[in-house]
């Protein structure tokens, strides 16, 4: 004797939609958020960012200008603006960094 059994029924159309949007739910929460130390080198990209990387390298060079050939500033004290072009941009960069961060969370 053969046993037959009941018909196979599958999914409604509401079930297999919430199952459909569960699963796409599930496989965006598991992207993974970019690379902190790549969107810090990003905010370098700033066209502000790149006038003031311009702007230190040229007062570099002047201040090496001065200090090794015309040896008119033998303190040293010209090689201070260019440091202080760089923390500029390292305080503009790292505030960017920093706010968009909050943003995200």
């Amino acid at each position: 004797m053969h046993k037959t059994s009941p018909p196979h029924t599958g999914l409604t159309s509401e079930q297999a939609e919430a199952s459909r949007l569960t699963k796409r739910q599930e496989r965006a929460d598991l992207v993974l958020a970019p690379h902190a130390g790549s969107s810090f080198l990003e905010k370098f990209e700033d066209p502000i960012t790149i006038i003031l990387l311009i702007a230190m390298v040229l007062s570099l060079l002047s201040s090496s200008y001065e200090y090794f050939i015309t040896k008119t500033d033998m303190t040293g004290a010209g090689s201070f603006e260019p440091i202080g072009v760089f923390l500029a941009i390292l305080l503009s960069t790292g505030i960017a960094f920093l706010l968009r961060a909050q943003e995200r969370t």
